[in-house]
């Protein structure tokens, strides 16, 4: 290495913190030549000369370095002596340095940089290598000194701050390589239009490639085109002055040119539009909102009224299938037809913009994890490519592995993350980068806990007095998927024993009690996520509730001791320790019901009076865990006060739950809405008000009582339906799908839990058509009982224990008969507790399943998951909307039809009883009961006779017609007559005691309407 002039002169100074050289940081593109980067330094005090040495990476070239001619802080100061060097050797790899003297030369006028920050004193620039992977950091990096080949200094980093030499403080810099570029824009917004005033219809080809529009007349203009938009007009390049009260729509067209090489890229037309619009590319439609017709004719008026987003950007991006070949090299044309919702409508606007791009990201599911990364995402979009294979960023932190598992999806592991929150997730490749805002949140470290390693336990000695019951509940998860039972609790019985223990293994949990012959115990796949446990015992029995749900119980009484010692992660006989987490635990004097321990899951109650004692676990430090019982008694952690080889570890989880839904209060009510109820669940700061919204529609009022339950009002809705509800805060999102019903307050039923069905246990597949309405089950040999039908959840009216081993699938049917196609109906729902999996029909057609795969599913298919019944008879799972099935009710004979499919051969249960519930607008009504006394009497027919001959008025024509034919005549008093003295026929529903609405659909109605008659 040759040494530079300036040696002499920057003898080894003192360091000086308030002196600094850096070196700049910019982006890059793979390739880019003379990429440049400026020399700064931070100076307290005049400078009259420099001298630096920097390395670089791989990857950079050195392209050169100037300061003669650089402008020197506010004077344009230029130096008078300036050497630049460069080369490469075995210690330093690639390397440069320069020095400068800004007074070298006569006339000696004292040429100095004075005092400042971010002063440039040197520009260098690099030749960036070719095919270098997106993100890549290449480092310039100053030294204190490059040595020669003996060692000595051959030039120091040093400035000669007013006459002495002083060693900056040094801040390295260099470039991140960014793949290049994001896409190709086709046509812009401004492109200019040929338009046609939409006051007569278009010429039939007026959207194909072919079509002159200049030839015809058409006007031209550039866009955004519309008129008088309230958010800016400004933004209108194109304005239609006479579109106000004079027509509906706009028919525009532009040329778009695709160079070659593009023809398997995504495009996207992104748009901002008020009203509705059709767009077509080369005459084939691409895209359409809030318009209808094929084609939507000159005057047709958009659906409803859309608003803009933003006058400068646009409402919404539309991806067009590159399968389409849209895309080929040449000239193309876009056409668009827009449309305003009124003629008197206030404004009207059209944009567009159209790009072409390798691939695009549509989502990242998961959405969330872990601070600590590690977890699998799938990236999901179209046009991924494994060559060249892709980089996948979250935030700024690149994916430690990613990748293509088919053109639309990108397996990726998630990196650590740097902080809480949303960030972007980024793809790039050698054809492009693209990135999704706010696509993956990392949560946590949100929860303290305790960590058991197997060998560690906790306990309290006294928890006071046990009466009539216990609850025991807390959140767990278990480490390692092993098959020995771990003891999670247990409170101690005689010594030695314990009263109660709660055991649980990979995949089971079990209640063990003192004086019980057998363990109630719940087949469960534990695994390694967190879970709710709680199990409730009394003289009456025992229950486990797992994750809200009631998953075993028996009626075996237990005794419990008048006080006893609780142990946390072991028992007191010889039982092995719990290896998992421990996020909050609580023991109660006294049974809770299994609604209560579904929604308040989340809940870290205090100072209640039923609490024996409620550890929150959030100390995170000491050898004691406070408690927020009325006790005070703090659960010591090991096998002493203090520390000890038995104490378990604090811990933060990362992954706990930080937001979630567990239940709403009431979970139904009047399409009218106004209702408050209450949501539970966790992550409801008070003083942060969250957004809840019951579908797309916003919660008028939201109260936060605490973080586990809020209060929000319902609005209003226009149909009766299931509708999800939300709740955003800040740490995220919740979701309860069909979380709460628009329901009317009056229901009714074809089928109510009781009702006699046909079913089959299916050893074999059942006839084809063993779900229309014309099968007959009877001549079929299927067996007949009443529901619930099953065995082994306590739950069956018609017991099928023998089936357990057989069979895996029950089929089930049960049949009513309608008048009329149930035209007035407005609400259809089925009620239904299953276990496991099922599908329901309705007159043939499936309405809803769960948990069962096929289509139709074979008789042998196993549910695709456990699910354990909530309750007993009179207790549903679910209950489902089913109002889009409404068209299949049918006059006649119509049929609910269900599969059951148990998950194993060898469960111990299954379970199936249903309602299906149904309401119409109205009064309600009983047939034949002309005066409304509620009962059928000789007056009755009387009254029907004086409607037909006396014009008597009445307000229920509908009970009037007593064979509901749809007429009244003298039938309908025949009819009554003959069922009052001779034994005829009952009049069809509704009968005396079941009032219901009418709704046949035919002329005779409950609102006072003009007889039909005959």
């Amino acid at each position: 290495m040759n040494s530079v002039c300036l040696v002499a002169m920057v003898a080894w100074g003192q360091f000086a913190a308030e002196n600094v050289l850096r070196i700049e940081h910019a982006t890059v593109a793979p390739g880019e030549e003379r990429a440049v980067l400026r020399i700064l330094v931070d100076n307290d005090d005049f400078v009259m000369g420099l001298s630096f040495g920097a390395v670089y990476d791989e990857g950079l070239n050195f392209g050169g370095l100037a300061i003669e001619g650089t402008e020197l802080g506010p004077e344009g100061l230029a130096a008078e002596y300036f050497e630049v060097f460069e080369g490469s050797d075995a210690e330093h790899g690639a390397f440069f340095g320069a020095a400068a003297i800004f007074d070298a030369a006569a006339p000696f006028d004292w040429r100095k940089l004075p005092p400042g920050t971010d002063q440039a004193v040197g520009v260098v620039s690099f030749d960036v290598a070719q095919g270098l992977t997106h993100r890549t950091t290449l480092s310039v990096t100053p030294l204190p000194a490059l040595t020669d080949e003996g060692g000595g200094p051959a030039v120091a980093t040093v400035l000669m701050v007013a006459g002495e030499g002083q060693v900056p403080r040094l801040v390295a810099g260099g470039v991140t390589v960014l793949a290049s570029g994001t896409g190709l824009v086709l046509m812009r917004e401004s492109q200019e239009w040929r338009f046609l005033k939409g006051t007569a219809p278009p010429p039939e080809e007026w959207a194909a490639p072919d079509f002159d529009a200049v030839s015809a007349g058409w006007d031209a203009g550039p866009g955004p085109i519309g008129y008088e938009h309230g958010e800016d007009p400004a933004v209108l390049a194109t304005v239609l002055d006479d579109m106000d009260g004079g027509y509906l729509s706009v028919f525009l067209r532009t040329a778009i040119e695709v160079p070659a090489g593009y023809e398997d890229w995504i495009g996207f037309l992104k748009v901002r539009y008020d009203d509705g619009f059709v767009a077509y590319l080369d005459g084939i439609e691409i895209a359409r909102r809030n318009l209808e017709g094929e084609p939507p004719a000159f005057d047709a008026a958009a659906a409803s009224n859309h608003e803009i987003v933003d006058p400068y950007g646009f409402d919404e991006t539309i991806a067009i299938d590159p399968a389409s070949a849209f895309f080929a090299p040449g000239v193309h044309v876009l056409a668009v037809q827009a449309h305003n919702a009124t003629l008197a409508s206030s404004d009207f606007s059209f944009a567009a913009e159209l790009e072409l791009a390798p691939f695009v990201i549509e989502s990242v599911e998961p959405a969330f994890g872990a601070m600590g990364g590690g977890n699998s995402v799938t990236i999901k979009g179209m046009g991924f490519s494994a060559a060249p294979p892709p980089v996948v960023f979250f935030g700024d932190v690149r994916s430690p592995d990613a990748a293509v598992a088919g053109p639309e999806a990108i397996v990726a592991i998630v990196p650590p993350g740097v902080a809480r929150g949303a960030v972007a997730v980024e793809v790039a490749d050698a054809r492009g980068v693209r990135a999704l805002p706010d696509a993956y949140r990392y949560v946590g470290p949100r929860q303290a806990g305790l960590r058991f390693g197997g060998g560690q336990a906790a306990g309290v000695e006294d928890l006071g007095v046990f009466s009539d019951g216990a609850t025991f509940e807390g959140w767990f998860r278990r480490s390692g998927t092993g098959i020995r039972w771990t003891t999670l609790c247990a409170l101690e019985g005689a010594p030695g024993t314990e009263a109660v223990r709660i055991d649980t293994r990979w995949n089971r949990v079990r209640a063990a009690t003192a004086g019980a012959e057998t363990d109630l115990t719940f087949d469960a796949n534990a695994g390694t996520v967190w879970h709710h446990i709680a199990v409730s015992v009394s003289p009456a029995g025992r229950r486990i509730v797992l994750d809200g749900i009631e998953v075993a119980a028996d009626g075996q009484g237990v005794v419990l001791p008048a006080s006893g010692a609780f142990r946390l992660g072991a028992g007191f006989g010889d039982t092995s320790r719990f290896t998992g987490d421990v996020e909050s635990f609580r023991v109660w004097n006294t049974v809770r019901p299994p609604a209560e321990l579904a929604r308040e899951r989340f809940a870290l109650p205090e100072g209640l009076s039923e609490l024996a004692g409620a550890w929150h676990l959030k100390d995170a430090a000491g050898d004691l865990a406070e408690d927020k019982g009325p006790r005070g008694t703090a659960l010591v952690l090991g096998a002493l006060a203090g520390p000890d080889a038995e104490d378990p570890a604090w811990a933060w989880f990362e992954d706990f739950p930080e937001i979630a839904i567990t239940a709403i209060d009431p979970d139904h009510g009047p399409r009218a809405g106004g209702g408050v109820v209450a949501v539970y669940g966790t992550g409801f700061a008070p003083g942060a008000v969250p957004a809840v919204a019951f579908g797309a529609t916003a919660s008028p009022q939201v109260d936060v009582e605490s973080p586990w339950k809020l209060q929000a009002a319902v609005p209003v809705r226009d149909a009766h339906e299931s509708v999800d509800v939300t709740v955003t805060t800040e740490a995220g999102t919740a979701v309860a799908a069909g979380g709460y019903t628009y329901r009317p307050e009056a229901v009714y039923a074809f089928v109510r839990e009781g009702d006699a069905w046909d079913y089959f246990v299916a050893e074999a597949a059942p006839d084809a058509g063993w779900r229309d309405p014309a099968f007959d089950a009877a001549a079929a040999g299927w067996s007949r009982g009443p529901s619930g039908l099953g065995y082994g959840d306590g739950d069956d009216a018609t017991d099928l224990a023998w089936m357990a081993g057989r069979a895996l699938t029950l089929y089930a049917r049960t049949t009513w008969e309608l008048p009329s196609a149930g035209a007035a109906i407005d609400y259809l729902a089925l009620r239904i507790r299953y276990d496991d999996g099922f599908v329901a029909y309705l007159n043939g057609w499936e309405i809803v399943r769960r948990a069962v795969a096929g289509t139709p599913p074979a008789f042998d298919e196993p549910a695709s998951e456990l699910h354990e019944i909530l309750g007993g008879a009179g207790t549903f799972d679910e209950r489902i909307d089913v109002g889009g099935a409404i068209g299949f009710l049918a006059p006649g004979t119509n049929v609910l039809a269900i599969e059951t499919h148990n998950e194993s051969i060898d469960s111990s249960d299954l379970s199936m009883s249903a309602e299906l519930e149904y309401s119409a607008p109205g009064a309600t009504f009983v047939r034949g009961d002309v005066n409304g006394d509620g009962a059928l009497t000789v007056s009755d027919a009387v009254g029907v006779l004086r409607v037909l001959f006396a014009g008597r008025e009445l307000a229920c024509l509908e009970a009037a017609d007593a064979a509901d034919d749809g007429v009244l005549n003298v039938a309908d008093a025949i009819a009554l007559l003959g069922f009052l003295f001779t034994g005829g026929a009952a009049p069809p529903p509704p009968a005396p005691g079941g009032p219901m609405p009418d709704i046949d659909g035919d002329a005779l109605d409950c609102a006072g309407a003009t007889a039909a008659r005959r």
